[in-house]
């Protein structure tokens, strides 16, 4: 796909978020980018509490930092593995896998926030 039409392709699909769920939303975002993955997980409940108990139970987490208590929903989206980046195309990752997120905040209209971890 030539670079205008994947801008294009990323702008159209930018447009869904509001009319489809978040996460199907965030996902088809990561698609357009390139980035697939099977490693997928529902997440439940959908919450800060959820998720530490999902993957920070026993890990160092801080949960300050990462504004746990501001998050109305959280959503898994997947786990990319180096070898995934590196199938896409995309480089290496300094890491060897990250968990890919999509929250929205409590009482605000600004946008979802994606976040990266590993």
């Amino acid at each position: 796909m030539d670079t205008l039409k994947r801008k294009h392709l990323i702008e159209e699909t930018l447009k869904t978020f509001g009319s489809v769920p978040l996460k199907e939303a965030a996902t088809a975002v990561f698609e357009c980018l390139g980035y697939r993955s099977q490693k997928q997980l529902d997440l439940e409940p959908k919450t800060g509490a959820g998720f530490i108990s999902t993957f920070a139970q026993d890990r160092p987490f801080n949960r300050e930092q990462a504004m746990v208590d501001d998050w109305q929903s959280v959503d898994f989206l997947f786990q990319l593995t180096d070898a995934e980046i590196q199938t896409s195309g995309q480089g290496q990752l300094p890491h060897p896998a990250h968990l890919l997120l999509v929250s929205s905040r409590k009482g605000t209209s600004s946008p979802p926030t994606f976040s990266p971890s590993c």
